[in-house]
Formats: structure tokens, sequence, C-alpha cells
């Protein structure tokens, strides 16, 4: 039995030793048409141009990128918080009232301005501004004007008081960012 199957061992490994030199022989020409299609798709870059491919994506970067620029807006907000702060209030009013007899009719204005500054020792200067005038139309012709305006400061001494409580946060926006 060994012997019999001995010329097919030799039938077979020459069938295989014939298929062996074949395919090396097909093996170059498959390499040179990758190389060849290889070469076709290659594009020369300078070195900028492909450091800028490689990064332009790049999800850290741009997350980097974002937390600067939420550093800084954090630093305008909290200087922001010693700028002052102007604020108006406009108001016109009319007024009729008609009884048995008599009619009267008024109108009123008034303007007014709030001005606030938050100084670094954690106090705080308000100046206000009020105009009201008042003109009654019917039965009499009376006017009355009044302004009016004030300054107050507040200094707080315990919590929220002194320099380094009221200009922390801003100490604070200035290291991170």
């Amino acid at each position: 039995m060994l012997l019999s199957s001995w010329p097919n061992i030799k039938i077979i490994s020459c069938i295989f030793l014939v298929f062996i030199i074949l395919l090396l022989s097909v093996f170059p020409a498959i390499c040179e048409n990758k190389n060849s299609k290889l070469q076709k798709d290659m594009v020369e870059m300078a070195l900028a141009d492909s450091v800028f491919l490689a990064l332009r994506k790049n999800r850290t970067i741009k997350s980097d990128y974002l937390d600067r620029a939420s550093q800084k807006f954090d630093l305008e907000v909290a200087e922001a918080k010693f700028r002052p702060v102007l604020n108006i209030d406009l108001s016109t009013q009319y007024t009729s009232t008609r009884d048995i007899g008599s009619k009267s009719a008024s109108v009123s204005g008034s303007a007014s301005a709030k001005v606030t500054q938050n100084v670094p020792t954690g106090g705080q200067f308000v100046f206000t501004w009020a105009n009201t005038e008042e003109r009654s139309i019917q039965p009499s012709r009376e006017n009355s004007y009044t302004t009016s305006f004030g300054i107050t400061f507040t200094q707080p001494f315990l919590k929220g008081g002194g320099f380094e409580t009221a200009t922390a946060s801003v100490d604070i926006a200035r290291l991170t960012e």
C-alpha cells in the first residue's frame, strides 16, 4: 500500500511545484499593478500641508481651542464686575376722570437713571437721579416738576467684604486664562 501511493505523491508534488512556479511568475505583475495604482493616487505636498491635514479634524485641538475661548470670556465677565452699570427708566401716564358736571385730566411723565459702580474693596457706589413732571390739562392748568438725586455707598465688613474677597473671581479667571 505504501508503494502504490508513492507515484501519486510524485504527481501531486509535481503539480504543486508547477503551481508555485506559475504563482511566482504572476506575483511581480500583481505587485506592479498595485504599486502603479498607489503611485497614481499619491500627491506631493509640503511638510506644513501634511501636518495641517493631520491636525485639521483633531478633536483634542478643537476642544482646547474652545476651552481657551471660554477662559477668555470668563475673564471678560469677571473684569466686567468693576465696570459701571447704567439703568434708565422712562414712563408716561395719562389720567382722565369724569364726575357729574366736571371733567379732569392730567398727564405725567418721569425719567430716572441709576449708575452702579462696584469697587475692589467689595463696596458699591450708587448714583440715582429722577425727574417727574405732572400737568393738569382740565380744569386748571397747574404744572409741577420735581428733580431728585442721591449718592449712596455701601461697604460690607463681614461676609463679602475686603479686597481679597471682592477680587477673588477676577484673580481666579486671570490664573485660569
